[in-house]
């Protein structure tokens, strides 16, 4: 049995859309990236004292894109990743979680963001992390809803919750870019 061929119009349409979306795909990816926000707009939109970041960046021990690419005497900008894992270790610290806890952390809300700005994807329903320390810092990615839902058998007695998407969506929200999850069922307000 032998394939047809799909027809020349149809073919040209379905690789004018696949161009399209990788395109969209890109500049989401360019605008999660891309080294814009100094500083102070930063931690002025967070509640974050800059002593703190700038104490951080300079023991290395956080890892933002905002140290690559710096040139001397200019100021040094910060992207939307970068962001994100600021306001992640921020929220880590005033709940007295040690700094070398931090990247296990902020690399799991920097993958969903990143997932978010790859364009539309299947998002999971209400991801949130459990944290804690039963010897070692363990961090387990589980559900408020379905059948991978944190349940009291599932959670251990004493954890830190997090919810990934409220840090991200808050973040977005702190430096102008109001922005929510869109899924399947949502209603979307028409654009104006």
């Amino acid at each position: 049995m032998s394939k047809r061929p799909y027809p020349p119009e149809l073919k040209a349409s379905i690789e004018a859309l696949l161009a399209t979306a990788d395109e969209a795909k890109q500049k989401g990816m360019a605008d999660f990236t891309e080294p814009r926000f100094p500083l102070s707009a930063i931690t002025a939109g967070l509640g974050i004292p800059e002593v703190t970041v700038r104490n951080w960046l300079t023991r290395n021990q956080i890892d933002l894109g905002a140290s690559e690419g710096r040139q001397k005497g200019k100021w040094r900008l910060f992207s939307i990743r970068d962001v994100l894992v600021i306001a992640t270790c921020f929220h880590l610290s005033r709940l007295g979680v040690p700094v070398s806890v931090f990247s296990m952390v902020y690399s799991k809300v920097v993958g969903l963001a990143r997932m978010y700005f790859s364009g539309p994807v299947g998002m999971v329903q209400h991801p949130i992390g459990l944290l804690y320390n039963d010897g070692e810092w363990r961090l387990e990615r589980t559900f408020d809803s379905g059948p991978m839902r944190v349940t009291d058998d599932t959670s251990p007695p004493i954890c830190i919750m997090i919810d990934f998407e409220k840090i991200i969506l808050k973040t977005l929200n702190s430096l102008g870019l109001n922005m929510r999850f869109v899924r399947a069922g949502d209603s979307v307000p028409d654009s104006e």
